[in-house]
Order: C-alpha cells, then structure tokens, then sequence
C-alpha cells in the first residue's frame, strides 16, 4: 500500500516539474518572438512592436516623433555647451553649487577660456 507521504511526495515532484516545463515554454516563445523579430531593422522593429501593442499609425508616428525631438534637444544641449559626451554636460551641471550659483570652476579652468570643455 502507498503511504500518503509518498502520493504527496510525487505530486510535489508533478507540481515542480511543471512549473519547470512551463519556465521552459515562455524561454522559448520569448525566444523565437527575438528570432522573429531580428529580421527587421532596429526603426522597423520599433514600428512593429508599437503595432503589436495595439498603436495606431497616428500614435506610433507621435511617439516616434518625440524620441527624435529628445535627440535634437539632447545633440542641441551638448553643442551650447560645446561639450561631448552628455556625460561631460553632466559633469558641468555637477560643478553648479547647490545655491545655484555657478562655481568659478564652471566658467574657468584656469586656462582664461571662458568654459570648461571636455574631451
């Protein structure tokens, strides 16, 4: 005769086993979703995904916009502050003292150029 212990002990096992094959099962449909979508270029791709998440054109080409207005603006920062990278930018934004008055450092190295400039 099997003891409860044992019936309990196997369908743990089940149970366990399951959630192992089911683990296995979103790994594989996440990965041939990638496989799928590798054929498209990385703007293709994007459009794809806003349309299987339900976008319309009219959303998808807001949205789109947008990035690339974000881009302007960030490569429009860097070249007033004739720094480069954005991390450089970064760096000068920290040298502003928490009042928010700019330190002496900010507008001069020590060099008379009137901007600290990165490389």
């Amino acid at each position: 005769m099997i003891g409860i212990e044992h019936v309990l002990r196997i369908a743990n096992e089940l149970v366990d086993e399951v959630a192992d094959l089911q683990a296995m099962k979103e790994d594989y449909i996440r990965l041939k979703e990638q496989l799928f979508l590798s054929q498209f270029t990385k703007g293709k791709r994007q459009v794809f995904e806003f349309t299987l998440n339900q976008c319309s054109i009219r959303e998808t080409a807001e949205i789109l916009y947008k990035e690339e207005a974000i881009k302007k603006m960030r490569r429009k920062i860097l070249r007033k502050l004739e720094v480069s990278p954005m991390k450089a930018a970064m760096e000068l934004y920290e040298k502003v003292d928490h009042n928010g008055m700019p330190t002496s450092s900010f507008f001069n190295d020590g060099t008379d150029k009137e901007r600290v400039r990165f490389s």
